[in-house]
């Protein structure tokens, strides 16, 4: 399969997870934007949501950056982190980053390989003495 058609299924298999739908997705941002203000941010404005009592307002600027994504991309950038379940943009120059955040997902992994060739030289090293 081309990474041009993995892309996809990869973006719709993270919006599946996190929302359901994309029809769910869009609920979610349609309430969001209706409760959100746009608001002066730097040198334009941005969308700023007070959450209140309710806790799906968790999920509002959360849908709305999905939404924002799967509309203007770029897609070919969005990866599955090798490390856990969450979705990411690869912005490295030659698009082979891995995982979602080096310090989290990347530093386990890295300790993870670096265990098993300690164990594996140990065991080599019993082997040889018996």
């Amino acid at each position: 399969m081309s990474d041009a058609a993995a892309v996809p299924r990869v973006r719709m298999r993270g919006v599946r997870k996190a929302f359901g739908s994309v029809e769910a997705l869009r609920g979610v941002e349609c309430e969001g934007l209706s409760r959100a203000k746009l608001a002066p941010s730097g040198g334009g404005f941005a969308w700023k949501w007070t959450l209140g009592n309710d806790m799906a307002g968790v999920l509002w600027p959360v849908a709305h950056s999905a939404t924002e994504l799967l509309v203007s991309g770029p897609l070919g950038r969005v990866k599955g982190c090798a490390g856990c379940n969450w979705l990411f943009v690869d912005e490295s120059k030659n698009r082979s980053r891995r995982w979602c955040s080096m310090e989290e997902c990347g530093t386990h992994a890295k300790i993870r390989r670096y265990v098993a060739r300690r164990a594996g030289k140990r065991k080599d090293s019993e082997g040889r003495r018996t």
